[in-house]
């Protein structure tokens, strides 16, 4: 070869060698920049410690909070629960614009997934541990809408040995009345303030427990590894095929505007994927609802709140609770709203404290925007992305989903003692779909029957299912499943009910529920659901949606029946 091929041939290659290197993900990124990224990565491992609640590792005490968490007793009307917004299929929250419990709340239910890390809990900051956060709604009265005496009541009742085998004997309760707190209508105000101080403390510190058990459960509640965070440590290796794998080329631009040019991480960092803080973004209110200053009365509310990092019930020596001893309420928080994780976030719209923005393209355009705050003072700054750049950083933000790193026995509601583990199965046809499961539970069936094909009792009965409300002979079912109510028709059937679709524009869909004995002691439910497959949906997504509320309701089913079942005996 002459030199001057060797010239060319030696060009060539330097050349091909620095395409290379240009196309590697690592060199990319700059080392700022990789510093930025290696910060947003989760890296997996247990919560830390609460040193506000000295319970928040003990499993006997998590076990003890699952119940809890699923018990709709803990309420006024006895349906419902913490799982009832809070739902295991959903990211543990609802899907609504607006929270519903006993009523409407005024704000939107925020996932509980990894909040252990959280100075700050709810969207105006009122509360400063998980365990407080989890008495609020407790008492809220559009919530669970009960009173803290009836919940101490119940704990006695139907938790006793439980309860003491974690927290201890359980204070002398005698003389309570069946309500009383200081949050509830006049009349359980009144009984409040009629106890002797010592019964009150008595009763706070059994209802601080309850919240402590709830926490050392919700902290088994922990965000997954999302193909973002396998982007990363690819990145860092330099395993250019891992990271071509995790991120796609659009996935891979949103994530430079995500740390660049959107200025995400601004509010958006840490492992979490948000700086726990509060900000006002400008976001219209909702109309209709009450004047919501935010972080302005949040602040003030967790000041003043007896469960709170300095107050009596906490387990926290006061030198660690710098948050709360340095936070000053005022003004300048007016609309202040905390900035939620991003984690999982493309799974859980409508978006903002009220549920104000539907998706996430509307989100980032009125990111985009920067309008000015109906109130206070806006953080925003215009952005001047392009229709292709939010496009770009909507395809990032959906790499952030992965399922939770928890144990599926805490991502269900805890089987009643003597109940199996639900099975289901399902049978594809042509255009139609077929899902059959089963439980069983330990409860009569002749008691149980009447439960199931009432009807009326099923909001209770499933988390679902949301209302039943009855008109000439048609049933309107609101299932969350379903995503809106639907009209079906209750047909009977031989030890059970069948509910057949009474709306020909969405094809033919029956839902069958059989309760036959075992013995005398126990009982099976065997579910068929049977669907056909709308225009709307695929067939693939017809399988999904009838397999998670055929699971939900067997889950259901074994946890709250035997309970039913039990008050069908009482007199």
């Amino acid at each position: 070869m002459n030199s001057f091929l060797r010239l060319v041939a030696g060009t060539g290659l330097v050349a091909a060698s620095l395409l290379l290197l240009a196309s590697s993900a690592r060199a990319s990124w700059s080392d700022e920049e990789l510093a930025a990224l290696r910060d947003l990565r989760l890296v997996e491992g247990p919560a830390a410690p609460d040193p506000t609640n000295r319970w928040s590792a003990d499993e006997a005490a998590a076990a003890l909070g699952h119940r809890f968490f699923f018990d709709t007793r803990f309420s006024s009307n006895g349906s419902v629960s913490c799982a009832t917004c809070h739902l295991p299929d959903q990211q543990f929250q609802d899907g609504l614009q607006l929270a519903q419990g006993v009523g409407t709340t005024t704000r939107r239910t925020m996932p509980i997934a990894g909040l252990d890390a959280s100075p700050w809990l709810f969207w105006d900051g009122r509360k400063d541990s998980l365990w407080s956060q989890a008495l609020g709604p407790l008492e809220s009265p559009v919530e669970h809408g009960g009173d803290r005496v009836q919940y101490v009541r119940l704990v006695a009742s139907a938790y006793r040995d439980d309860y003491e085998r974690v927290f201890g004997k359980l204070p002398d309760l005698a003389g309570l009345p069946a309500h009383a707190g200081p949050n509830g209508p006049p009349a359980v105000r009144d009984a409040w303030e009629a106890l002797p101080p010592q019964k009150r403390d008595a009763v706070n510190r059994v209802f601080a427990n309850v919240g402590k058990a709830i926490a050392a459960y919700e902290r088994k509640l922990q965000p997954g590894v999302s193909r973002f965070d396998r982007y990363v440590d690819a990145v860092v290796a330099g395993d250019d095929d891992a990271a071509s794998t995790a991120l796609g080329e659009e996935e891979e631009k949103g994530l430079r505007l995500f740390v660049g040019k959107a200025n995400c991480t601004e509010c958006h960092n840490g492992p979490q994927l948000t700086n726990h803080d509060f900000a006002n973004t400008g976001v219209p209110p909702v109309p209709g609802l009450p004047a919501d200053s935010g972080r302005a009365a949040g602040s003030g509310d967790v000041l003043a709140d007896d469960f709170n990092c300095l107050g009596p019930y906490s387990d926290a020596k006061p030198e660690t609770c710098r948050e709360l001893r340095h936070l000053q309420s005022g003004h300048h928080a007016v609309r202040q709203y905390k900035v939620p994780s991003l984690r999982n976030v493309a799974e859980r719209a409508p978006y903002m404290h009220a549920g104000q923005l539907p998706t996430l393209e509307a989100v980032l355009d009125h990111y985009d925007r920067a309008p000015a705050a109906p109130a206070g003072h806006s953080e925003l700054r215009q952005l001047g992305l392009s229709f292709t750049e939010k496009k770009q950083l909507v395809s990032f933000l959906r790499t952030l989903s992965a399922p939770l790193a928890t144990e599926a026995k805490w991502l269900a509601p805890p089987l009643a003692p003597g109940a199996s583990a639900p099975v289901v199965a399902e049978k594809r046809g042509d255009g139609e779909t077929t899902v059959e499961g089963s439980v069983v539970v330990a409860a009569p069936a002749a008691r149980l029957l009447p439960v199931l094909t009432g009807l009326d009792e099923w909001p209770k009965l499933f988390r679902d299912v949301r209302a039943m409300k009855r008109a000439g002979g048609i049933w309107s079912v609101d299932n969350r499943a379903f995503g809106h109510a639907h009209p079906f028709r209750a047909v009977e059937a031989e030890g059970g009910v069948r509910l057949e679709l009474a709306d020909e524009h969405h094809g033919r869909a029956s839902l069958d529920y059989r309760l036959e004995p075992v013995d005398e002691a126990r009982a099976r439910l065997t579910l068929r659901y049977f669907m056909t497959t709308p225009e709307q949906l695929t067939q693939e997504q017809v399988v999904q949606l009838l397999r998670k509320k055929a699971t939900s309701d067997l889950q259901d089913f074994a946890s709250n029946a035997p309970r039913f079942a039990a008050r069908k005996e009482q007199p």
